[in-house]
């Protein structure tokens, strides 16, 4: 590399002999020539496609990672979201789940209650109905045995009537024998008064016969009378009896009715409460089952995001490196040059991508070929073409937007070395001119001003360097700039 670079030195200084100083005027304004930003490019890659070996640039930068790794936040979140929202549901159904379990314990212990009740109702009317057929059975026997007597009384009432019938028509034959007897009496006949007193005799007992069966006859109908009364009154209790058992067991069955239907309903709500409960169950231990498989999947997102992150971090800082240690390393300038166009490939592609950092990353590419250009393959032209065709047409990526321009200013500097080491000193004003609209401060800005100017005086535009000497304030720079200022004023009013 010495001698290359010795031969480089040799020709220069060969031209700068053999065309003296017309020569420079000349190659100034070959250099102020109008060029784009793609036409450098392309030269530039043309020169290394040329010097490189081996010729293949691309590298193995994924340029999908930044996407990759969107998308992952994207999927990620969308985890963390579904997961936020089935805690929400198991908690949700948890709570119904708590209040499904009152309201099934509550109906079952309804359903108990009423169980219960229909039970001792039915227990109740069963007792009634069997006593109400006991009731009807002391009511039938109540009639039959009232029928039975009813018809007795009315027996020994005709045989009483027949009795006294008798009873009078004995008394009155009675009293015809006695009466007879007397007339008997009268007469001194003896056989008419014995025949007679035999005749009242006889008379007079049928008629004790028949008095004394009239008596008896009158107790057992007074008997049967007194009986009659108390089994009538016996059938009328059976009767009362037997319609208040029968109005009791009238209202226990309706009761007992109304109760069952009662169990019907209040059952079928259990019931509908159960099945519920046991939906809601389910529904539970379904959404826990894919809550943990939602928090699992959404933990492994989390995790290979950070790992994905962590890359995407590391991918420019790690490329970077690569290149540096193998333009180190490398044997030769061909090989130097083979990864100063990787490091330009990249670029490129990174500067195409719509996201900021991937841009920014390809901006600090560029600037790290110009400055392996220089340090590496001591060729400030390359450096000098580097810096045009893609430093300066991506100022605004090196610093994020609102920051210092801490590493625009550092990457103009880079610039500034390279167009000095080439001797490109309209490219170099340009640089001063870039850097001054840059400038993080004012004081920074006098500072570019100063030595704008003092390069300007030296390449005799002397006009443009007294208009920005006048310009600076600074303290710091103010003595110095008034000195020149003096300087170059009598260098122009000199005729």
């Amino acid at each position: 590399m010495t001698t290359a670079r010795a031969v480089v030195v040799i020709i220069g200084l060969a031209a700068l002999v053999g065309v003296g100083f017309g020569g420079r005027a000349a190659w100034r304004k070959w250099e102020a020539r109008s060029k784009s930003a793609s036409s450098t490019q392309d030269s530039v890659r043309g020169y290394l496609k040329k010097h490189a070996s081996p010729k293949d640039f691309k590298s193995g930068y994924d340029f999908n990672l930044r996407a990759g790794v969107s998308s992952m936040q994207t999927n990620a979140a969308r985890l963390r979201d579904e997961a936020i929202t089935l805690r929400t549901n198991l908690a949700q159904a948890q709570k119904e789940l708590g209040a499904l379990l009152k309201e099934s314990t509550d109906a079952g212990e309804r359903q108990r209650v009423a169980k219960r009740v229909t039970a001792t109702v039915a227990e109740l009317l069963a007792d009634r109905e069997k006593r109400l057929s006991v009731r009807a059975l002391e009511l039938g026997t109540a009639k039959s045995n009232l029928t039975t007597i009813t018809t007795n009384v009315a027996v020994l009432q005709d045989t009483v009537t027949q009795l006294e019938t008798h009873s009078t028509t004995a008394s009155n034959e009675f009293a015809l024998a006695q009466t007879a007897l007397n007339n008997e009496t009268a007469l001194n006949n003896q056989t008419a008064r014995a025949t007679a007193r035999g005749a009242a005799a006889v008379k007079q007992q049928e008629f004790a016969s028949i008095d004394r069966r009239l008596s008896t006859a009158r107790q057992s109908l007074a008997i049967a009378q007194k009986r009659f009364e108390t089994l009538n009154n016996g059938s009328a209790l059976a009767e009362t009896n037997l319609f208040l058992v029968q109005t009791n067991v009238t209202a226990l069955r309706a009761e007992a009715l109304e109760k069952q239907d009662a169990l019907v309903k209040i059952t079928e709500q259990a019931t509908a409460r159960q099945a519920a409960l046991a939906a809601k169950q389910s529904q539970v231990r379904s959404l826990r089952g894919t809550l943990t498989e939602s928090e699992d999947a959404a933990t492994k997102a989390r995790r290979d995001l950070v790992s994905k992150e962590q890359s995407l971090a590391n991918q420019h800082a790690a490329f970077a490196r690569e290149i540096r240690t193998n333009i180190t390393a490398a044997p030769s300038y061909e090989a130097i040059y083979t990864w100063i166009g990787r490091a330009l490939w990249t670029s490129d592609r990174l500067l195409e991508n719509d996201d900021l950092p991937d841009q920014r990353s390809g901006a600090m590419l560029a600037e790290d070929a110009a400055n392996y250009a220089i340090q590496n393959a001591e060729n400030p032209w390359l450096a000098a073409r580097i810096c045009e065709g893609w430093v300066w047409s991506n100022l605004e990526k090196y610093d994020a937007p609102g920051k210092p321009k801490v590493a625009l200013n550092q990457v103009l500097q880079t610039c500034a070395n390279a167009f000095t080491r080439a001797g490109e000193t309209n490219n170099l004003v340009k640089n001063f001119q870039l850097r001054l609209q840059h400038a993080p401060n004012p004081r920074a800005a006098d500072g570019v001003r100063y030595y704008l100017a003092n390069l300007l005086e030296q390449s005799g535009s002397n006009s443009e360097a007294l208009e920005l000497y006048r310009t600076i304030q600074d303290t710091n720079l103010l003595g110095y700039a008034q000195r020149r200022i003096a300087v170059v004023e009598k260098r122009i009013q000199k005729p």
